[in-house]
């Protein structure tokens, strides 16, 4: 019963987080945007780290070191869906296209639309 109480709370985080539908509050926005820069530079902050570097002790370090790798890729990547799709929910929020989120692609334009996505005001 409890597992799928949990299945259930995980699906509807995804669903409410995860879907490109609606809108998002600009104070939503900032959160998320601040969640995913903190996950974005900490991955590679731990990738980097000392113990990766080292030789492995035994023939099981080399598995599980694969797996945390494996593991981090995939919660950067996750981290990369949610703020397109935060993105996306704020465009909307303000009333303009969600293909405006293309624009990240560009560099130093990225920089721009994302103070633009944070600042301008609902329905503005």
């Amino acid at each position: 019963m409890l597992a799928l109480a949990f299945v259930n709370t995980i699906g509807l985080f995804v669903r409410k987080h995860f879907d490109p539908r609606g809108t998002i509050s600009r104070r939503d926005y900032i959160i998320s945007v601040v969640i995913f820069y903190a996950i974005f530079l900490a991955i590679p902050w731990i990738m980097s780290g000392s113990w990766m570097h080292q030789p492995a002790r035994s023939d099981l370090d080399v598995p599980i070191l694969g797996t945390v790798v494996i593991v981090l890729f995939s919660i950067w990547i996750a981290a990369i869906v949610y703020v397109v799709m935060t993105s996306i929910r704020r465009c909307h929020d303000i009333g303009v296209s969600g293909h405006y989120v293309w624009s990240f692609l560009v560099p130093c334009v990225n920089i721009a639309m994302l103070i633009w996505l944070m600042a301008k005001r609902t329905g503005t």
